[in-house]
């Protein structure tokens, strides 16, 4: 629907080098290791294969090396579920919801995603209802033609909308996007031809790896690790 809100992460054209790292297949997972340390601003960039565990390896990396204490993580799954491409964050968040996660609430699904219009209002309910809690923040986002299809994560803030030329304000501790498709001149219709099997499979990727992270961090162990969760 071409009236409704989009926003998405900013457009991934002309990475520096150095906040490129890529996760490989082969590594391995220790807290404090130096192979999973970044500075603050770096974004990991993860492909297609084996996304999930890579994603999780690097999520549970990042929470357990995480500065501030927390009781609990909330995540605020952002976009709409009108358009097939700005639709990653709700099918994460109605994925994530029916799992019924003890130390972590969800914001943004598919019945009731979190967009434009009331992100703010999200935010300010966020605080309120959660003073002691890591926000991790999901979005769809556009990028160049050998990202599409990746996933990415970063320490600090996501910042919707500049994509699509949106000023929304920042939100979260930690940033997870999913490359949907290649940035261009048609951002919008881009979105909207987006095809839902890729969207799919990076939302399972997702969850995969937010289940695996979550399950090892709070509980110590990881259940049915490498086996699907979903």
């Amino acid at each position: 629907m071409l009236g409704d809100p989009i926003f998405l992460t900013t457009k991934y054209t002309g990475i520096r080098k150095e906040k490129t790292d890529r996760i490989k297949t082969e590594i391995q997972v220790q807290k404090g290791s130096a192979d999973m340390s970044t500075k603050k601003d770096s974004t990991y960039y993860i492909d297609h294969k084996g996304a999930g565990i890579k994603l999780g390896a690097l999520l549970f990396d990042f929470l357990s090396s995480c500065d501030s204490s927390f009781r609990e993580l909330v995540f605020i799954c952002i976009g709409s579920d009108r358009i097939t491409g700005d639709s990653l964050g709700p099918l994460v968040g109605h994925s994530l919801s029916k799992h019924g996660l003890s130390f972590a609430y969800v914001y943004g699904t598919l019945s009731r995603p979190v967009h434009a219009l009331n992100l703010n209002e999200t935010i300010q309910e966020i605080k309120l209802r959660h003073p002691d809690s890591l926000l991790i923040a999901i979005d769809a986002s556009l990028g160049t033609r050998k990202h599409t299809g990746y996933l990415t994560i970063s320490r600090g803030s996501l910042e919707p909308g500049l994509g699509v030329h949106k000023k929304l304000p920042p939100v979260g501790d930690i940033a997870i996007t999913g490359i949907v498709n290649s940035a261009g001149n048609f951002d919008h219709f881009t979105l909207q031809t987006t095809r839902l099997s890729t969207v799919v499979r990076m939302a399972d990727a997702i969850v995969l790896g937010i289940l695996m992270a979550y399950r090892r961090y709070f509980y110590g162990f990881n259940r049915n690790f490498g086996r699907p969760l979903l």
